[in-house]
């Protein structure tokens, strides 16, 4: 096992399984993996057909667990102090998900459901890391694959630097040939810098540009058309 402490960088999710990226102080990336499962639940119209589901559900291949759970449904109930009776359904992948969802939105069975809505990114920080994006952590992992044991937020009230490089860049695309024709961009605090030209060589010298500097986060003004760069 091996630990680190840094920030997180982002994330992302591959199917069944999420990816966190972490900038240590050191100052390396390091790539984590944790496994993921795609959580949602279902509001049964009534108990009856409530137990009809639970079961037909708990037979599903694509779904790894399903179990009751009393949650608040709308502020109502949260004002009423009152729960309702929920399915909570974990599923095999994020494909899995959205093939469960599709099946449930035709079954009479269940009268609503609830958080589908969310992404897969925001369903693993919000129901399983429970930390936020850019958050100070310490990580435990397997060295030799890098998947996650445990991360645990750090508690940081001293003011720090954001450890995060970033670069900014603003494209100009010409409006008669739709074609990117200048980027502007620039790194940290230094001057910007301009890349001019055909697309092609546009995009070589800018990409040259990005893979000089490293930054950890691309922050761009979007496309311009009328010839005039948005402020950065």
């Amino acid at each position: 096992m091996a630990r680190c402490t840094g920030w997180i960088l982002d994330i992302s999710i591959e199917q069944n399984r999420a990816v966190i990226w972490v900038k240590t102080t050191e100052g390396n990336i390091l790539r984590l993996m944790d496994k993921y499962q795609p959580n949602f639940y279902v509001l049964p119209k009534d108990e009856l057909v409530g137990e009809a589901l639970f079961q037909m559900l708990s037979q599903e291949p694509i779904v790894t667990k399903v179990e009751w759970a009393q949650k608040f449904t709308d502020l109502f109930d949260i004002a009423n102090h009152v729960t309702r009776r929920l399915i909570s359904v974990y599923t095999k992948s994020t494909h899995a998900l959205n093939t469960l969802i599709k099946r449930l939105d035709k079954d009479t069975r269940g009268s609503q459901l609830f958080d589908t809505d969310l992404s897969p990114v925001q369903q693993y920080l919000f129901k399983r890391l429970n930390i936020e994006p850019t958050s100070k952590v310490e990580a435990e992992y397997y060295e030799n694959t890098f998947v996650l044991i445990t991360m645990t937020n750090i508690e940081d009230d001293t003011y720090a630097p954001s450890p995060f490089s970033i670069l900014y860049l603003d494209i100009h695309r010409d409006f008669d040939s739709n074609q990117i024709s200048q980027i502007k961009a620039r790194h940290q605090e230094e001057p910007f810098v301009l890349f001019e030209g055909d697309e092609e060589t546009t995009f070589k010298k800018f990409y040259e540009y990005v893979v000089n500097k490293n930054p950890d986060i691309l922050i761009s003004a979007g496309d311009n058309y009328n010839g005039v760069y948005s402020n950065i």
